[in-house]
């Protein structure tokens, strides 16, 4: 009997959510907060590396809780936002609740580079979307309908006499 699930890689995860721009299910589970776990694993570190430097700092190895506090924060909310990322559009909410101008910017070139690197369109006309080689191409082609308007007689109004 085959599986219900399509061919795919998708990541299980505790928290669903849908992508607000494609509408793109989502999963992920590094969404969590701070616990009091991730305290202890950098208190356990704490003290290691205080009685391994101790002859260096002695008793003031204590604040490197603070340094290594700083450096979980920041990997920590730095995977977090990545998890939100949307995997199929590249839509950043983080982002997009900042600077909504720099958000589609990124939108955008994620998708030139999506398009460019899949070679995605490549046999199709595009209405609404240019990228720089649409237009490049458009200039060449404007070149080729003014070669062909000068190619055309001009019809004058007045009626020519003929003998």
């Amino acid at each position: 009997m085959a599986s219900e699930k399509p061919f795919q890689f998708v990541r299980e995860g505790k928290l669903h959510f849908f992508c607000p721009l494609c509408h793109y299910h989502q999963s992920t589970s590094t969404i969590s907060k701070v616990q009091l776990k991730h305290h202890a694993q950098i208190a356990v570190l704490t003290v290691a590396t205080a009685l391994l430097t101790f002859p260096l700092f002695g008793f003031s190895g204590v604040a490197l809780y603070l340094i290594y506090w700083t450096g979980f924060e920041f990997f920590y909310r730095l995977r977090k936002r990545q998890a939100l990322v949307c995997e199929s559009c590249g839509f950043d909410p983080f982002l997009y609740k900042q600077d909504v101008t720099m958000a589609r910017k990124a939108l955008r070139r994620h998708w030139e580079t999506k398009i460019e690197k899949e070679n995605l369109f490549s046999n199709l006309k595009l209405k609404n979307y240019q990228t720089a080689r649409v237009k490049d191409a458009g200039a060449s082609s404007a070149a080729a309908i003014s070669n062909r308007s000068d190619g055309l007689k001009i019809v004058s109004s007045t009626p020519s006499k003929s003998p």
